[in-house]
């Protein structure tokens, strides 16, 4: 007797945004950007018959999980989950958290892909405040800077090994906040 599977795809999908009053400016867009792809996604999942799963963060000086691997077709708007506070940005801290969770996700059957999408001015100020209590730029001299290495290598670290069917993207308003993204790797 022969058993036939179904071809059974995962996709993972990991949203990280600011919500560091810096982005004040950004919000309405944020938001309407943030649906959109949502939408889109929700419509390729139907489109391909591929399941979609969905977390949210949302970071200051501190990372919160919002939603974790959620049916893309059962996220709401942004619109009542989001909002901008007058934190500071632990943006290295919110990807590395976003890694690490993913990195959990079992997948010993079916066909999973992951991908880590980031939302940002670019900014970062904060990360190891959640450990700290203090934002690394307030940290005087070296020991400031060493939080910050610490962090950019934690990211490296995270980043660093993942297998292919993994994708990480930030998305920035402008091409000094590119240049920053690009310089926290």
């Amino acid at each position: 007797m022969s058993t036939n599977r179904i071809d059974h795809k995962v996709n993972h999908v990991s949203l990280v945004v600011d919500k560091s009053g810096s982005m004040r400016q950004h919000e309405q867009q944020l938001i309407r950007v943030v649906d959109e792809f949502v939408k889109g996604l929700q419509e390729e999942s139907d489109r391909l018959g591929h399941e979609t799963r969905i977390s949210l963060y949302a970071f200051d000086h501190e990372v919160h999980n919002l939603v974790w691997d959620m049916d893309v077709k059962h996220l709401p708007s942004l619109k009542g989950l989001y909002r901008v506070d007058n934190g500071a940005t632990a943006l290295i801290e919110a990807a590395v958290k976003s890694v690490d969770d993913l990195k959990n996700i079992w997948e010993g059957y079916g066909e999973h892909s992951f991908l880590q999408v980031v939302v940002t001015d670019g900014e970062e100020n904060a990360s190891g405040c959640s450990e700290s209590g203090k934002m690394h730029i307030r940290i005087p001299g070296a020991k400031g800077k060493a939080v910050l290495r610490g962090w950019m290598e934690r990211i490296h670290g995270a980043m660093a090994g993942l297998p292919d069917h993994w994708t990480s993207a930030i998305l920035v308003p402008n091409s000094l906040a590119k240049r920053t993204a690009q310089e926290y790797g």
